[in-house]
C-alpha cells in the first residue's frame, strides 16, 4: 500500500530526498568570516585538547536545530548539575571544571546544541560511529576537502563532550525506548569472529543517523511537518533525542501498526513516527508513514576491517531497580525461579569472604592476597546488605541469603559448591556444561566436594524447575559459549563480583547510573575467567568455585612485575567499565585514576589517605575527566622512584615511634612524555637550608592503596574475629593460641609493652611497631611500600602477637627472613 496521502514516498535504492535549502550555509562563505577570540578562550580549547576550528564547524552544523523550551531546561539542568571534586592540596580536580572548554560553547545556543547533541551521541554510540555521524552531517552541509576536520579532531571533540549527559535521565530514557520493541535483544559486547547473537540490537549506519538528525532539524525550523524513521531498535535513540531536546510529538509502532509508545494524546498529530522492523531492506507494503520517510540502514551490513566488533554496540543506562532483568533478560528470570538455591549461593559466598577477611588458616597466603576489601560491606552480613542495596531485584532472596551467611565456613563452602552444581543443572548452557570452564576442576577429595545432601529447600527448588533442567551436553572444549544464552552460573558470579567491587564505590553524583553495556562487560570478565580456567587449577582446588569471584586477572595472578599487587587496579578497571560501558585500556604502570567515555574513577587515597578498613581501596566515580593545571588527562599513574628497595624496617620504625606530626599530606604531580604521574608525601616538606626538617615520606598512591588493601587480613587470630564483632581485645596472646614454644608468654608480654621492638624466632627477624595515630601509621606504611623480596610487611589491628609469630613461622619461603607487624591504632 502506498504511503498516506500528503506524504513523500519511501526512497528506493538507497537514495534520499534533498534537504530543504532554507537555513543552509556555504562553507566558502563561512571560511571568510573573521575569527575573534581571547587568549584565555584559546587556552581553554588547548587545555581541553580540542581544536577551536572543529568547535566552530560543529557550531555551524548545529545552527540547523532549534532547542525547545523543554530541551533548554533539560540542558541547563544538565550543565548546572556537573560537579567537580579536588584531590589532596587541590592539585588535581575530577569532574567538569569551571573553566572547562564546554563552558565556552554554552555562550551561544548553537554551541549549546552542538555540545549536547554530541554528548548524546557519545553517551550511547561507539566513538567510531559518533565520529562518522558528524562527518556525514558535515558532508550534507557541503563541508568537504580542506574544510573537513580530520577524524582525530572529531575524536578529540567527542572526548571533550563525553559525560555531560551521563548523570541526567537522557541515557536512561534512550535505553528504555531502545528496549521497548524487543526486550530480549542482546547488545553483543562479547563477540567472537563467527558467533553473534541471533537477536542483536541494531546499530544504524552513520549516514542514516546523520540524515535522520538533519530531518529533525528541519522539523524544529518548521520546514518539515513530520517524518517517519524505519529501522531497528537503536531508532529509540532518535526518539529520545526528539523528545528530550526538541519536545516533538513522538509515536513508536511495530511494522504491523501496533503502537507501543507515544508521548501525546492525539495519534493523528505526529511529528516523529518511528517504525520498528527487523529487516528494512524491503519495507512492509502496508506501512503507514507520515511526512518524509527515512530508512535507517543497519551498520552491520557495512562493517569492514576498519571497525572493531564492538563498534556496533549501542547502549544507554539502567535504573538499579531493573538492571539485572534488563541486562540478562529471561536467563536472570529463570535464575530467580530457584530462589532458595540462588539465595543460599549468595549468602554462602558472603560467609566465605568473611572467613577470608578473618584470615582463617584453611586459606593460603596467595588466596588471602586476592581478597583486597575488608570493609564492612564486602563480606558477611554486610555484603548481603550491600547486594540488596545495589540490586533491589534480589530482595526475594533476602531470607535465604541471611540464613546462609550465618553458617560456619565449612558448611558455607559445601553449600556454595552444591548450589553451583544445582544452578548448572538448571541452566544447562554450553558454558556451564563445558569441560574447559573449570566446573570439573574441584578436587573431589577436598572438603568442598561432594556437596551436602539435598535439603528440603533445594528439593523445593527442584520441584519448581524440574522441567527442562538436568540437561547434559556433550560439548567440545572449544564450544564453551552460547551467544544467545547467558549462563546462569556466570550471572550469579557477576553479581557477587560486582557487589564486592561496589562495596568500595562512592558515587559523587547520586543520579549517575550504570551502563547496560557495563553489565555485559562485567559478564564478559566472568566468561573470560571461566575460559581461562586452565590457569586456575591450583586456586580452584584450594578454594573451590568461589575462586572465580576474587580479584584475579585472566591469568589468575595478582602479582605484577617487581612484586606489586594489582588487585586494586583490577577493581578500578571493573568499576570504570560498569559506569562508562567501555572496556578500559590496561596499564603496565600503577594506576591511581582513569577516565573513559566521560566517566572518571579514582582512588580515595588521592583525596583522603586513611588506614580505616572501610576506606581502604575506596573508589570515587564522577562524570568528567582528570584535570591538572586546568588541562585534561585520561590517566594518572604512580611516578617511578629511582631508589633501592627497602631491605629493613628501620625507617618505618623511626616514623612510627617518632611522635612527629604527619598530618600534613601533599600530592606532587607532573606530566611526563607518557602519562600524568603523581606521588603522595607525608609530613613536613624538605627544606635544604634547614637540616632540622626531615624530608617527607613519599609513595605512589596506587602502591599505597595496594599495600593497605593486600597486606592486612593475613593473620588468623580469634581476637580478629572478636574485633569484627564489635569487641576491642588487646594483648600479646589470644585464648586460642597457647603455643609458647615459639615465643614465651613473658617474651610476648615484654615485646607488646615495649614497642618498637625486635624478636628473633628461629631464622626470622620480626619487628613490631605500634604507631600512636593514623598519620604516623600511614607514614610508616608508606616508607615500607618499596620492599626488598626478603622483607614482608603485615598490617594488623587486633591480632595477638603470638598468632602473628606463628603465621611468620608457617611461611615456607627461605627468601623471606625479615618481617614487620604494624599494629594500627584500634579502629
Amino acid at each position: 500500500m502506498a504511503p498516506e496521502s500528503g506524504t513523500d514516498p519511501i526512497p528506493v535504492g538507497g537514495t534520499r530526498p534533498p534537504f530543504p535549502q532554507t537555513g543552509s550555509w556555504n562553507m566558502l562563505d563561512v571560511a571568510k568570516l573573521p575569527y575573534e577570540s581571547s587568549m584565555g578562550i584559546l587556552a581553554r580549547y588547548m587545555a581541553g585538547r580540542v581544536n577551536p576550528y572543529t568547535g566552530g564547524v560543529v557550531e555551524q552544523l548545529s545552527r540547523q536545530f532549534r532547542l525547545a523550551p523543554k530541551g533548554r531546561r533539560n540542558t541547563e539542568l544538565a550543565i548546572s548539575s556537573l560537579k567537580i571534586v579536588s584531590s589532596v592540596g587541590n592539585v588535581l580536580e575530577f569532574g567538569f571544571g569551571i573553566e572547562d572548554v564546554i563552558r565556552v560553547l554554552l555562550k551561544t545556543e548553537a554551541g549549546t546544541v552542538g555540545l549536547v547533541l554530541c554528548a548524546a551521541l557519545k553517551e550511547c554510540y561507539h566513538n567510531d560511529v559518533a565520529i562518522e555521524v558528524l562527518m556525514e552531517m558535515a558532508r550534507l552541509c557541503n563541508v568537504g576537502g580542506e574544510f573537513m576536520p580530520p577524524s582525530s579532531a572529531w575524536r578529540d571533540w567527542f572526548n571533550a563532550c563525553a559525560g555531560v549527559l551521563a548523570a541526567t535521565d537522557f541515557p536512561q530514557q534512550a535505553e528504555h525506548l531502545m528496549r521497548l520493541p524487543n526486550p530480549n535483544q542482546r547488545l553483543g559486547v562479547y563477540q567472537r569472529l563467527v558467533d553473534l547473537p541471533k537477536s542483536l540490537r541494531s546499530c544504524s549506519s552513520p549516514k542514516s543517523i546523520a540524515d535522520a538528525l538533519c530531518a529533525l532539524g528541519s522539523i524544529t525550523r518548521d520546514e518539515l511537518e513530520a517524518v517517519t524513521f524505519i529501522g531497528g531498535a537503536d531508532a529509540g535513540w532518535l526518539a529520545a533525542v526528539a523528545e528530550w531536546f526538541f519536545d516533538l510529538r513522538v509515536t513508536m509502532v511495530m511494522d504491523d501498526g501496533e503502537v507501543f509508545y507515544t508521548n501525546h494524546a492525539d495519534p493523528d498529530n505526529v511529528q516523529v513516527k518511528i517504525v520498528f522492523q527487523d529487516s528494512v531492506e524491503q519495507p512492509s507494503p502496508s506501512l503507514q508513514c507520515v511526512g518524509r520517510s527515512y530508512i535507517l540502514t543497519d551498520m552491520s551490513k557495512l562493517l569492514d576491517g576498519n571497525h572493531t566488533p564492538s563498534a556496533g554496540v549501542v547502549s544507554g543506562r539502567l535504573d538499579w531497580k531493573q538492571s539485572l532483568t534488563c541486562t540478562f533478560q529471561s536467563d536472570f528470570e529463570a535464575l530467580m525461579k530457584i530462589p532458595i538455591t540462588f539465595g543460599e549461593l549468595l549468602g554462602s559466598a558472603s560467609r566465605i569472604f568473611k572467613a577470608l577477611a578473618q584470615a582463617q588458616t584453611s586459606f593460603p597466603d596467595s588466596i588471602k592476597l586476592a581478597c583486597t576489601s575488608y570493609g564492612d560491606s564486602s563480606f558477611g552480613p554486610g555484603l548481603v546488605i550491600n547486594i540488596l542495596k545495589w540490586f533491589p531485584e534480589l530482595k526475594p532472596l533476602k531470607t535465604h541469603m541471611q540464613k546462609a551467611s550465618r553458617s560456619d565456613v565449612k558448611n558455607a563452602q559445601k553449600t556454595y559448591e552444591f548450589c553451583i552444581s544445582k544452578i548448572r543443572q538448571h541452566c544447562g548452557c554450553r558454558t556451564c556444561q563445558s569441560t574447559s570452564t573449570g566446573f570439573d576442576s574441584t578436587d573431589e577429595k577436598t572438603e568442598m566436594s561432594p556437596g551436602p545432601s539435598p535439603t528440603l529447600s533445594t528439593t523445593q527448588d527442584e520441584m519448581l524447575t524440574d522441567s527442562g533442567s538436568h540437561r547434559s551436553l556433550d560439548t567440545d572444549p572449544e564450544d564453551d559459549w552460547d551467544p544467545d544464552q547467558y549462563c546462569q552460573v556466570l550471572i550469579a558470579e557477576t553479581i557477587i563480583y560486582l557487589s564486592r567491587a561496589l562495596s568500595t564505590v562512592c558515587l559523587e553524583s547520586d543520579t549517575l547510573l550504570p551502563m547496560r553495556s557495563g553489565f555485559e562487560q562485567a559478564y564478559s570478565r566472568q566468561l573470560d575467567q571461566r575460559r581461562s580456567a586452565n590457569c586456575a587449577q591450583s586456586a580452584i582446588k584450594t578454594l573451590g568455585q568461589i575462586a572465580f569471584c576474587l580479584d584475579f586477572d585472566n591469568n589468575f595472578s595478582i602479582s605484577m612485575q617487581d612484586g606489586k599487587e594489582e588487585a586494586v587496579e583490577i577493581r578500578l578497571h571493573s568499576v570504570l567499565e560498569l559506569f562508562s560501558g567501555q572496556r578500559a585500556s590496561s596499564s603496565s604502570m600503577s594506576l591511581s585514576a582513569a577516565s573513559s567515555n566521560g566517566i572518571v574513577a579514582f582512588l580515595g587515597v588521592l583525596r583522603e589517605p586513611s588506614t580505616d578498613r572501610n576506606a581502604v581501596a575506596r573508589i570515587h566515580v564522577i562524570p568528567g575527566r582528570i584535570y591538572h593545571e586546568k588541562k585534561r588527562y585520561k590517566t594518572l599513574v604512580d611516578r617511578v622512584l629511582a631508589k633501592e628497595p627497602v631491605s629493613d624496617f628501620a625507617e618505618a620504625e623511626k616514623f612510627a615511634g617518632s611522635g612527629e606530626d604527619f598530618q600534613q599530606t601533599t600530592l606532587g604531580v607532573r606530566e611526563s612524555a607518557y602519562a600524568l604521574q603523581c606521588l603522595l608525601g607525608f609530613g613536613p616538606q624538605q627544606n635544604p637550608s634547614d637540616a632540622s626538617l626531615r624530608p617527607s615520606v613519599i609513595v605512589g598512591p596506587s602502591l599505597l592503596a595496594a599495600v593497605l588493601a593486600s597486606r592486612r587480613g593475613l593473620v588468623s587470630c580469634k581476637w580478629t574475629r572478636d574485633a569484627y564483632c564489635g569487641k576491642s581485645p588487646k594483648g600479646p596472646s589470644c585464648v586460642n593460641n597457647r603455643n609458647t614454644s615459639l615465643l614465651s608468654q613473658d617474651e610476648a608480654q615484654k615485646a607488646w609493652e615495649n614497642t618498637p621492638c625486635h624478636v628473633q624466632v628461629q631464622d626470622k627477624t620480626i619487628t613490631i611497631l605500634r604507631p600512636t595515630n593514623d598519620a604516623t601509621a600511614l607514614a610508616a606504611i608508606a616508607s615500607a611500600a618499596y620492599l626488598h623480596p626478603m622483607c614482608s610487611l603485615y598490617i594488623v589491628s587486633s591480632e595477638c602477637l603470638q598468632c602473628c609469630v606463628e603465621t611468620v613461622i608457617g611461611i615456607d619461603r627461605p627468601e623471606r627472613s625479615r618481617f614487620c607487624f604494624l599494629y594500627l591504632p584500634y579502629e
